[in-house]
C-alpha cells in the first residue's frame, strides 16, 4: 500500500472516530444519561478503559444501557484492531523513494482533515446531525410508543429527569397527583410540565398528568426509571 493512502487512511479513521464517539453519545443521552457522562462513558469504552467511575451503576441498572455498552466495547475493540493494523502497515511500507512527497502528501492530507473538523464544529451541521441520528436512535431503542427519558443530574441516590410522557402507568391516568401516591409511596417531586408547547402555569396536587407531557421531574432514580421509564 502506498504511504500517502495510509496516511489517508489514518485521518479518516480518526475522523469516523470522532464521528462514532459522538454518535454513541447521542444515543446514550436518549437512554437518560446527561451529555458529559454520555460523552465519558462512551470514550471510555471505546478505548477499552472500562467505565469505571462512581456513575457506571447508572449504566448497569438499565437493561438497554447494558445492551448498548456490549455493542460499543466491541466497536471499540474492533476499531483499534483496525488503527493498529494502519499504523504497521505504514511503516512497512515506508521506503526512501516515497520520503520525498511525504512532507507534501502529508500536508494536504492534514489540510483535509482540519477543514473537515472545522465543519464538523459548524452549529447548523451539528445540530442536523443530533437531530438525525436522535430520530433514527429513538425509534429504533425505543419505538414509537416508548417514554423517552433524560437525566439532567443526579444528586447521590437521587435524580432530576425529564420524560417525554409517550404512555402514563396506570394509576397516573385520570388521577390528580394528591391521589397518585408519587409523592408518599415514591417519594417522586412533579417540578414542571409542558403541553402542546406550553408550560403549566402551576403544577399541583390537583394537576393530572397527561400522556404527551413533558415531565420534569425529582427522586430516588430507581423509582424514576420504574414508574416512567418502564411503566405498566
Amino acid at each position: 500500500m502506498n504511504i500517502t493512502i495510509a496516511l489517508g487512511l489514518f485521518f479518516l479513521f480518526i475522523l469516523v472516530y470522532i464521528i462514532i464517539v459522538n454518535i454513541f453519545s447521542i444515543l446514550f443521552r436518549l437512554t437518560g444519561l446527561t451529555a458529559e457522562d454520555a460523552k465519558f462513558q462512551v470514550i471510555s469504552m471505546l478505548t477499552n478503559c472500562g467505565f469505571t467511575t462512581n456513575r457506571s451503576e447508572i449504566i448497569m441498572v438499565s437493561r438497554l444501557r447494558r445492551r448498548l455498552a456490549k455493542a460499543t466495547i466491541l466497536f471499540g475493540y474492533s476499531f483499534t484492531v483496525i488503527m493498529v493494523s494502519i499504523f504497521i502497515n505504514v511503516f512497512m511500507t515506508w521506503n526512501s523513494s516515497e520520503r520525498t512527497n511525504l512532507l507534501r502528501d502529508a500536508s494536504v492530507l492534514a489540510g483535509i482533515f482540519v477543514i473537515c473538523l472545522l465543519l464538523m464544529r459548524q452549529r447548523f451541521l451539528r445540530e442536523f446531525f443530533d437531530r438525525l441520528i436522535e430520530k433514527i436512535g429513538t425509534r429504533i431503542m425505543f419505538g414509537k410508543s416508548a417514554n423517552v427519558m433524560r437525566l439532567v443530574s443526579v444528586y447521590s441516590n437521587r435524580a432530576l429527569v425529564e420524560v417525554i410522557a409517550k404512555r402514563l402507568p396506570e394509576f397516573l391516568i385520570g388521577t390528580e397527583l394528591m391521589q397518585s401516591t408519587l409523592k408518599e409511596k415514591y417519594d417522586i417531586l412533579i417540578l414542571l410540565v409542558r403541553r402542546n408547547g406550553d408550560t403549566l402555569n402551576h403544577v399541583g396536587r390537583h394537576t393530572v398528568l397527561k400522556e404527551g407531557d413533558i415531565i420534569v421531574a425529582f427522586g430516588p432514580y430507581h423509582n424514576l426509571q420504574e414508574i416512567f421509564e418502564f411503566p405498566e
